[in-house]
């Protein structure tokens, strides 16, 4: 077997049904510092929207206040009409346990626990949070490593593992928490550059072959054309611009998106 992914559909993901998202005018600061202002993003179930834009702008604090990592100072997020962040969540926050469940986040850092095998790492959440018995989570996760092309790492440990494989494990530990939402923050940043295409292209056959709702915040914008239904641009906290990538990408009607993509052209 070979390291780079596997194309094949994996029945591991078949069930996988997207959930829309909704953020509502939402302010998130840090300190007197606003990053997220009044922002209105709407997320079909199934959709894939590419968040691009400079450092700073307020891509992964989307990421992370959708993943309920980030609490907002106003507005609304919704994952399936129901609300998981807002001023008023506190009050029933406890009730939020099977939605938050829905929301798996891949972070630029694998996060992997260095002294679990591979397998272990992946089986942890289900066995512990979804209750299912060793025998079906090992099942699932050998399939899912399979679908990422590496089912004979499965007793391996990280540190036995390159930064592009420890990734694909740490989308594979996504997927074993059965999740509807995606939240995919700048995971090839912290990669050499010749590991970046084996973790796009297992993000791109995932695109393809499931339902999953996915908001990806990503430098590579020819990945984003490929994979995304919708570019948004952000500045300062801001949305800038939207629409197709064929659009926002190849036509942009934003002078400063025309001048971000211009000077990435010349890197």
């Amino acid at each position: 077997m070979t390291d780079g992914p596997d194309t094949a559909p994996v029945a591991a993901i078949d069930h996988l049904a997207g959930s829309g998202i909704s953020l509502t005018a939402v302010r998130k600061k840090y300190g007197e510092t606003t990053v997220l202002d009044d922002i209105d993003l709407s997320v079909r179930a199934g959709q894939r929207i590419a968040l691009i834009g400079p450092s700073g702008s307020g891509k992964t604090t989307i990421l992370r206040t959708v993943a309920m990592l980030e609490p907002i100072e106003a507005g609304s997020i919704r994952v399936e009409g129901v609300e998981i962040n807002g001023p008023h969540v506190k009050a029933h926050a406890r009730d939020l346990g099977p939605v938050r469940r829905k929301v798996g986040m891949v972070f630029q850092h694998f996060n992997l626990f260095p002294n679990l095998t591979v397998l272990d790492n992946i089986t942890l959440a289900p066995r512990r949070v979804l209750k299912l018995d060793r025998a079906r989570a090992e099942a699932e996760a050998r399939e899912l490593l399979a679908g990422v092309g590496l089912a004979d790492k499965a007793g391996s440990r990280p540190h036995q593992l390159s930064g592009g494989q420890q990734q694909r494990v740490a989308i594979a530990r996504s997927l074993a928490m059965r999740p509807s939402v995606l939240l995919f923050d700048e995971v090839t940043s912290a990669l050499d550059p010749e590991l970046v295409a084996e973790v796009l292209s297992v993000i791109r056959g995932l695109a393809e072959r499931s339902w999953v709702t996915m908001l990806i915040v990503t430098h590579e914008m020819r990945f984003a054309g490929d994979v995304a239904d919708e570019v948004v641009f952000m500045e300062a906290g801001r949305i800038i611009e939207q629409g197709p990538p064929g659009q926002v990408l190849g036509d942009p009607q934003n002078a400063r998106t025309r001048q971000f993509l211009s000077r990435l052209s010349e890197h």
